[in-house]
């Protein structure tokens, strides 16, 4: 009765550490496949061309006050001074302002002259960017016809623009837009002439997968702004130019303030900072639930083989080939395996839905996480799987038989 109430409890051990390893197995895969949705994200991000050459470029924001610069006159005139001083500095290559860094440029609709929209859902849409003559060098966009803006392109010239090739692809698609006029806003602004196309900066998300949206670029002394971005490029680290370019805002005017000063390589790097945080909780906890798992087979195998020894002895003794014996308990991991598996796969298919609004480039169902996910889990299952199993092949059947 003693032997039959050890021989109860030890079968109910039994299915409980194999429950335990199928849920380990189980979370791993989930907190791995996730985790591996994510980096195929992070990459695909990374991956993607943004328009423009951020290396060696440092940013500030100047914003005006409007009690010292009241009218646009004033502005175009500190604005100007500031381009001059800061293209002026030892390490600069060139200087130019935008109103606002890459990615966050405000979208407006806009009218291309002769064509007529009768439903206002149908009106043209672009991101509007102000620029200073030279942008495009600095930053490095590709200009792909027409010009860029000069420093003629003032406040007494015609109005002008440049679209992205974004935009050129959605409205002209099969005419030129050099020469073509188009209106920001209402009636009473006046027609801007395009005169080039250039590259985008600007992205929206489409499926799952990062695209330019159109873009209008026009000239800041036409469009004059009390906050604008200056931009230097540096021929060295940009971080050793940032005293030097305060002067220069400084000595346009000592009282002027200097905000949010960063290398464009770290915006960059901001700007997803959530994508990396999420990126690396995933990881981490995936490594874990990984080891644990393979500890937890590991463990599993090591005792039902020691369970088991007095058998495998037997099964030795009698003649039964060591691979015969050895396939036979790395069956039984397999089970685990298959089956942690599948509860796995079932899990990160039901919580990838959660991904879905945070993906690009790669579908929260990406193929090549769903397969090579579950092959890496499986390889290091069975490497766990097979250490005991070869150990317990390897023991003298007669010495293990006299031993138990």
């Amino acid at each position: 009765k003693e032997g039959t109430t050890r021989s109860g409890s030890g079968r109910r051990g039994g299915r409980i550490r194999r429950a335990l390893v199928v849920s380990q197995l189980s979370l791993a895969l989930t907190l791995m496949i996730l985790a591996g949705v994510n980096f195929r994200t992070v990459m695909a991000i990374r991956m993607t061309d943004p328009g423009f050459e951020g290396t060696n470029v440092l940013s500030m924001v100047v914003e005006l006050s409007g009690g010292d610069y009241p009218d646009e006159e004033s502005r175009r005139h500190f604005f100007d001074q500031l381009v001059t001083a800061a293209s002026a500095i030892p390490d600069a290559e060139g200087a130019a302002l935008v109103d606002s860094r890459p990615g966050f440029s405000g979208e407006q609709r806009f009218e291309i002259e002769g064509r007529a929209v009768v439903d206002s859902r149908d009106q043209p849409r672009a991101a509007r960017t102000v620029v200073s003559p030279g942008y495009l060098d600095v930053m490095r966009i590709t200009l792909f016809r027409g010009r860029s803006f000069l420093t003629q392109d003032n406040e007494e010239a015609p109005g002008v623009a440049v679209v992205n090739r974004a935009a050129m692809d959605r409205y002209w698609p099969e005419e030129d837009p050099i020469g073509q006029h188009i209106r920001l806003g209402g009636e009473s602004e006046p027609w801007l002439r395009i005169v080039g196309v250039a590259g985008g900066t600007e992205f929206h998300e489409s499926g799952h997968s990062l695209e330019h949206v159109p873009q209008i670029y026009l000239p800041v002394s036409q469009h004059p702004r009390r906050s604008m971005t200056l931009m230097v490029r540096t021929h060295n680290e940009p971080t050793l130019a940032v005293a030097a370019s305060k002067s220069a805002v400084w000595s346009v005017d000592p009282n002027q303030p200097v905000d949010d000063v960063r290398t464009m390589e770290q915006y960059a790097y901001d700007a997803h900072s959530t994508d990396y945080a999420l990126l690396t909780l995933f990881v981490a906890f995936a490594f874990f639930a990984l080891a644990m798992a393979a500890m937890g087979i590991y463990g599993v195998m090591s005792y039902m083989v020691s369970e088991r020894g007095a058998e495998i002895s037997l099964r030795l003794a009698l003649g039964a080939e060591r691979r015969d014996v050895l396939a036979m308990i790395l069956r039984s991991g397999g089970k685990l395996l298959v089956l942690g598996t599948g509860i796995g796969l079932l899990a990160a298919l039901l919580l990838s839905r959660i991904l879905a609004s945070v993906v690009v480039g790669v579908s929260e169902r990406d193929p090549l996480t769903f397969i090579g996910v579950p092959l890496v889990l499986g390889l290091v299952a069975t490497i766990a799987n097979y250490v005991p199993a070869f150990r317990a092949t390897r023991v003298d059947p007669m010495q293990a038989m006299r031993a138990e």
